[in-house]
């Protein structure tokens, strides 16, 4: 038994410093990639070049095969989510950009849910980082949303600045046609006047037929504040939204 126990201890050291080792060679290559702009914050599509992705990889997925996630030590978990924060235009780590429901948390291993939710706690807690939209948006591959991943969610929505973060999380709700979804899209209707919250917000509604007056509202505010005949997209989005109103 003791030696069995000696035996995962060293795994985990043999692991944790592999981590570390692994930390070290992406904060260099981000220091030299990012020297001629000094004041620029990283940039998804930039990281995506960075050479060592598949060593990375390898190892965050020998951490979820082998149920070391919450093992690791307070430095290690902070450089797990730096890993996945970087690589969110891989979509690997976890699997964001697989949307379906009931695929895997993650494309490189095996991220059970508890997992998966130690992660998102550890995440909601730490700066802002790309790392909170990728576990934001997992929340939708779910079969239902239990009462702590509501909270959860609800956690990301008010500690977290990000724009695109807050809007996962009302899609979340959406899909799942929570009791709360109206009111997260008023707060986030109210508090973020980017236009793709604001398109956001108006999709979110579509589960709630008996908003429609609040839709109307919203739609009209939108047309408002966006000229639609400025932009195709906007043209594609009012044909969806005329749609929604018809139903």
């Amino acid at each position: 038994m003791l030696d069995v126990i000696w035996q995962n201890r060293n795994v985990l050291a043999q692991i944790e410093s592999q981590i570390a080792d692994e930390r070290r060679k992406l904060d260099s290559w981000l220091a030299d990639a990012y020297t001629a702009w000094p004041d620029a914050s990283f940039n998804g599509e930039h990281d995506a070049g960075y050479p060592n992705w598949g060593d990375v990889e390898n190892l965050a997925a020998q951490v979820f095969d082998n149920r070391l996630t919450s093992k690791l030590s307070d430095g290690c978990v902070r450089s797990l989510l730096f890993f996945i924060s970087r690589s969110d235009e891989c979509g690997r780590i976890v699997g964001w950009l697989y949307t379906t429901t009931g695929t895997p948390l993650s494309g490189i291993g095996d991220l059970t849910y508890d997992d998966f939710i130690f992660l998102c706690n550890r995440a909601v807690s730490q700066p802002d980082d790309f790392c909170d939209y990728q576990l934001v948006a997992c929340f939708q591959k779910l079969e239902t949303l239990n009462t702590e991943d509501q909270a959860l969610l609800k956690s990301f929505f008010h500690a977290k600045a990000d724009s695109y973060t807050r809007r996962m999380v009302v899609h979340a709700f959406a899909k799942f046609t929570l009791a709360d979804t109206v009111s997260l899209i008023e707060q986030l209707w109210a508090t973020d006047d980017c236009e793709f919250a604001k398109i956001s917000c108006l999709y979110s509604l579509e589960p709630f037929p008996e908003c429609r007056s609040l839709f109307d509202r919203f739609l009209v505010e939108y047309q408002s504040s966006f000229p639609v005949a400025e932009a195709d997209y906007r043209q594609v989005h009012m044909q969806r939204f005329h749609a929604i109103q018809a139903k």
